[in-house]
């Protein structure tokens, strides 16, 4: 082979392969259509081809970004001056994504979401998000009734270790603390916890001091609390899934994150 061509085959074998979405709505996306995904521009689209009713866009990552889809992952059209940008949703789940992104429900927590990047962010997205808002013809709800825990947002922030207590926890054990953070217009009020392993079993919560207690904490709209629970031994390492029931003005939800 010729030394001259060895470089190019290099980096022809380097390439990554186009990643892939399906819209129902995908007018005025065309090659070079910026891709935003979690409000930042990660690549651009490589291609629209029509299927039927849905049209299957096909988009590349930027050099250096790099973009980890779960299974719970979904994709919007959104229109900007001049054109059309499509935004993704990575997702939270623990298990990735290997097929095409389907694209996003217009769900009460979907349009929560849309205005936040709208108003945390800057440029042209959020003026897009704005538009798209426009087109709709109203803004993101408030969050009430049954639907209060899409307001709701669960996250793990890290595990600490705890010593023994007589009785309740006699070998010691691990606190598990979590970040709840309240977006509706209401306070929320946890009642109750469930905390679940990759298998769906229950994992059983110690509770050497009230303080230490998950639940009976009330956030007000628009605040962040953290609260933690007390597992036996290494328990807590195993935790990936946390079921709460709470309260929003006497109505009640159940929602279930991963984590």
């Amino acid at each position: 082979m010729d030394a001259r061509v060895l470089p190019l085959v290099l980096v022809l074998g380097c390439a990554k392969p186009p990643l892939h979405a399906v819209l129902e709505q995908a007018e005025g996306l065309t090659k070079g259509s910026r891709v935003y995904a979690a409000g930042v521009l990660v690549g651009e689209v490589e291609s629209v081809r029509l299927e039927g009713a849905q049209a299957d866009v096909s988009f590349n990552l930027r050099e250096g970004n790099t973009l980890s889809l779960r299974v719970d992952a979904c994709a919007m059209s959104l229109p900007e001056d001049g054109g059309t940008l499509l935004l993704l949703f990575p997702g939270k789940e623990l298990e990735r994504l290997s097929a095409t992104v389907p694209a996003c429900e217009l769900s009460a927590h979907r349009l929560i979401a849309l205005k936040q990047l709208a108003s945390s962010g800057g440029g042209a997205l959020s003026q897009a998000i704005r538009r798209y808002f426009a087109e709709l013809g109203k803004s993101a709800p408030p969050v009430e009734g049954p639907k209060a825990c899409g307001a709701l947002e669960v996250s793990r922030l890290r595990i600490e270790e705890v010593g023994a207590v007589p009785l309740l926890l006699p070998s010691g054990g691990k606190r598990l603390w979590l970040a709840v953070e309240n977006r509706g217009e209401s306070p929320a009020s946890l009642e109750t916890a469930t905390f679940l392993d990759s298998r769906g079993t229950i994992a059983q919560v110690r509770v050497p001091e009230p303080a230490d207690l998950f639940t009976s904490v009330t956030i007000p709209a628009g605040a962040r609390r953290e609260v933690s629970a007390v597992f036996e031994g290494s328990k807590a390492n195993q935790v990936s899934a946390v079921e709460v029931k709470a309260s929003f003005d006497d109505a009640g939800c159940s929602v279930r994150w991963r984590l």
